[in-house]
């Protein structure tokens, strides 16, 4: 008689969205992104806050943003980007795309029009037109990246701005970078080859194309702030779900570093006139 065992299968939790802010920062702000930690030098439960600005402003810096822009955000979460539009690049008009019901009521307090729902989903239903679309940190989860950008490029005005942050391809296959992209449900036509990204923005109707690859600033600047702050946490906090998403996200990004999966990128380019 022999003892049949029963097949285990390793489910890696699902990383979806933002996340648990309070565990990251006292005090965030609105914000959660990855953050830019090339120059966060504040040590406090501020540096959090600190990185996640530097990060949207990057992108509002490559966007041009100023106050006659009319701006799209996508993935705007709680609403501090839309606020930074406002207070530090002046803009006097913005409106935004948020999945998550519960941020996007907290982001339209702030006097913005904010539409809830997917960006595929909503993005068909604006017939404006803006001078700027962004995307903080966002832009991998709104799936296949080459009809995403033909779409975008619809709903900007000639001589429009895209900027926007994303993941790339850093070689045509990767178990490591599959394996990341599916814990985060990400799907992986939202990452695409790096060489790629110039041809499809081009394809799309898009000149003047820019792209800088931020992994050492972004993704390892994550991930050594992330064992620095779980150093800091009492027990109970280091194992909640919470911050084992937050520890399976830092692992997963300097892994991608480490082994030149893939790279984290800030594209920028200019709708043809």
């Amino acid at each position: 008689m022999s003892l049949r065992l029963p097949k285990l299968r390793l489910r890696l939790p699902k990383l979806r969205f933002a996340n648990a802010t309070d565990l990251l920062a006292d005090d965030a702000g609105g914000w959660s992104n990855l953050g830019d930690w090339s120059s966060v030098t504040d040590s406090s439960g501020n540096a959090y806050a600190s990185a996640c600005r530097a990060l949207a402003e990057r992108v509002g810096h490559a966007a041009g943003i100023s106050p006659d822009t009319r701006v799209l955000d996508l993935g705007c979460g709680a609403g501090a980007s839309l606020a930074l539009w406002r207070e530090r690049f002046g803009a006097r008009h913005s409106d935004a795309i948020e999945a998550q019901p519960a941020q996007a009521a907290r982001a339209s307090r702030l006097g913005s029009k904010v539409h809830v729902g997917f960006v595929s989903d909503v993005l068909p239903t604006i017939a404006a037109r803006y001078d700027a679309i962004v995307s903080v940190d966002a832009a991998y989860h709104f799936g296949p990246l080459v009809p995403l950008v033909r779409a975008l490029a619809g709903r900007l005005a000639p001589g429009g701005a895209l900027a926007f942050t994303t993941l790339a391809h850093a070689s045509n296959s990767s178990w490591l970078r599959r394996t990341a992209l599916r814990a985060a449900s990400i799907d992986p036509a939202a990452c695409i080859p790096l060489p790629r990204l110039e041809g499809v923005l081009a394809a799309a109707g898009f000149s003047d194309s820019d792209i800088t690859i931020l992994d050492r600033g972004v993704l390892t600047g994550f991930a050594d702030f992330v064992a620095r702050r779980g150093r800091e946490l009492p027990m109970v906090a280091r194992v909640s779900p919470g911050w084992l998403k937050i520890a399976l996200t830092a692992r997963a990004c300097r892994a991608l570093v480490t082994n030149g999966a893939a790279h984290y990128v800030l594209v920028r380019a200019t709708r043809a006139r």
